[in-house]
């Protein structure tokens, strides 16, 4: 039996495939201002991709912040449940995860069959997501794929006191006109989103494993940052990104299997 998941996001449109308990294949696209179209095309494209005709697919469930209840998306399942059936099916000693989006930062605990046992998302504050680092580093004009690096070259870190993204830009700006040295400075920004993150950690309540997904998952400065304040290990997938998405396929897989009797919401939490 083939499923699929879609995760929804505010920046990308990730799609993974799943086929007898094993991840198939995952693709990824921008997202544009139509998500029922996005997701319609994600789906026949990783069916296109391995041969498949979208009615192959025997169920398809959708998560993110980007879901919207129309057209194809006739099932979803919560961004918590999704991200916690995701990792546990990657890492089944998963109970802690931690999903940076582009926008915002989601903190889930579930328990070993990936169902939610709580969970606390960021305001949609800019400052916990992606887009802090991005924008980080367009101010000290780097690339966001050398911020791990060059991070973990520092040992030592300046410090950022504000939590508002535009009074950040003004501290990292100064740092550098004062002469901070860069890796110093890379470290501060990675650590003023560890514990923004931290904070939303300490609500939920902390039990290893310790797993970090999304986009930003495979930046290594943030998970040194993130391991460090939170004086515990923390585990980065390979399919970091994809994770919401394969969680997705799982319950879709799941729900084929209690007997899908009606539309509706595939809620884990």
């Amino acid at each position: 039996m083939l499923t699929c998941g879609v995760d929804i996001g505010s920046a990308n449109v990730k799609a993974a495939l799943l086929g007898e308990g094993s991840l198939i294949d995952t693709c990824i696209k921008a997202s544009g201002r139509n998500p029922e179209a996005e997701a319609d095309g994600m789906i026949e494209t990783i069916a296109d991709r391995n041969a498949l005709s979208t009615k192959d697919i025997a169920c398809v469930i959708f998560a993110g912040s980007g879901y919207v209840n129309s057209g194809f998306m006739e099932r979803s399942i919560t961004e918590a449940g999704a991200a916690a059936l995701g990792a546990v099916f990657l890492f089944p000693s998963a109970r802690t995860v931690i999903d940076i989006g582009a926008e915002k930062a989601l903190v889930t605990r579930c328990d070993r069959a990936g169902t939610v046992i709580n969970s606390v998302s960021s305001d949609g504050c800019a400052a916990f997501g992606g887009v802090f680092l991005e924008e980080m580093a367009q101010v000290m004009d780097i690339g966001t794929e050398e911020l791990g690096s060059i991070s973990r070259s520092s040992g030592h870190a300046a410090v950022i006191a504000s939590q508002c993204t535009v009074l950040a830009k003004d501290e990292v700006s100064a740092m550098i006109m004062s002469g901070v040295a860069l890796p110093e400075v890379v470290r501060a920004v990675h650590d003023s989103l560890a514990r923004r993150i931290t904070s939303l950690v300490d609500r939920v309540g902390i039990e290893e494993d310790v797993i970090l997904t999304g986009g930003s998952a495979v930046n290594e400065g943030l998970a040194h940052s993130l391991g460090r304040i939170l004086k515990n290990d923390v585990m980065v997938p390979d399919n970091a990104e994809f994770v919401s998405a394969i969680g997705a396929a799982v319950a879709a897989a799941r729900w084929q299997r209690c007997g899908p009797g009606s539309r509706g919401r595939a809620e884990n939490g």
